[in-house]
C-alpha cells in the first residue's frame, strides 16, 4: 500500500533484534519455497525462507 509506513529488514538485523530484546534461539534454518511452479516447463520461481524457534525465558 503506497500510504503505509513499512520496514524490511535483513535476515541478520532481525535475528540480532531477537537476541537482543532476551530471546534464546533455538532453532534456525533456511528452507526452499517454490512458488508458480509449472511441472510442464522450466519455469520455477522458488524463495529461500527463513525459519527460527526462539523462547524467551521466565524472569522470577
Amino acid at each position: 500500500m503506497i500510504d503505509e509506513m513499512s520496514i524490511e529488514l535483513p535476515y541478520e538485523e532481525v535475528m540480532r533484534i531477537v537476541r537482543l530484546t532476551g530471546f534464546d534461539v533455538e532453532k534456525e534454518q533456511r528452507i526452499i519455497s517454490y512458488y508458480t511452479i509449472n511441472r510442464l516447463s522450466m519455469l520455477q520461481n522458488q524463495y529461500t525462507c527463513a525459519f527460527f524457534v526462539a523462547s524467551k525465558p521466565v524472569l522470577r
